[in-house]
């Protein structure tokens, strides 16, 4: 798997798909060594991690304080533990999800095992918009290699963002809103 911000072909346990392509794979950070500083260090790219919510800075899946403000993570097993006590919140383990384009809003379809679906909604004309989709969805596509384009784009390339594992939306009014 070749790091998107040095290059590096890191060799990681993974799966396939029928054209070969990888999937999935089992790596946390990149192996490979910035050479241009001194002494050399390891690159600091993570292909899972665990963002901080205060700095949003991406540590080690495994950490339980930022590296960066060591203020305390939140455990996300802890968070769905929350989310599933609230009267106002559905968590959905998602199964799947899908794309389609409603004008110039991208509306993400997530699906459950029992047919029950969730949409979240974003209109890539506002740049707001555009960020926070490639903040939640651009470290899901091609091992963090998104980079901004164009709906069309988005809905032609959908298979190959990774879809969340659970859903949280808080409901809002009569609809419900996602969340992760």
């Amino acid at each position: 798997m070749f790091c998107p911000k040095c290059q590096f072909a890191n060799l990681f346990w993974g799966r396939v798909d029928h054209d070969g392509h990888v999937t999935e794979h089992f790596g946390r950070r990149c192996h490979g060594l910035d050479e241009e500083s001194t002494p050399p260090k390891q690159c600091d790219f993570r292909f899972q991690f665990k963002e901080c919510r205060y700095c949003q800075h991406e540590n080690d899946i495994a950490a339980r304080r930022c590296e960066k403000c060591n203020k305390l993570l939140i455990d996300p097993d802890d968070l769905l533990k929350q989310a599933l006590s609230l009267k106002n919140c559905k968590v959905m383990r998602c199964a799947g999800m899908t794309f389609e384009q409603q004008a110039s809003t991208l509306v993400i379809t997530y699906h459950d095992e029992e047919g029950d679906t969730l949409k979240e909604f974003f209109d890539m004309e506002n740049k707001g918009q555009r960020s926070i989709f490639k903040h939640q969805f651009g470290r899901r596509y091609l091992q963090g290699t998104y980079q901004d384009t164009t709906l069309d784009m988005i809905i032609k390339q959908s298979h190959q963002f990774k879809h969340p594992d659970f859903v949280i939306a808080k409901q809002k009014k009569t609809f419900l809103e996602g969340g992760r």
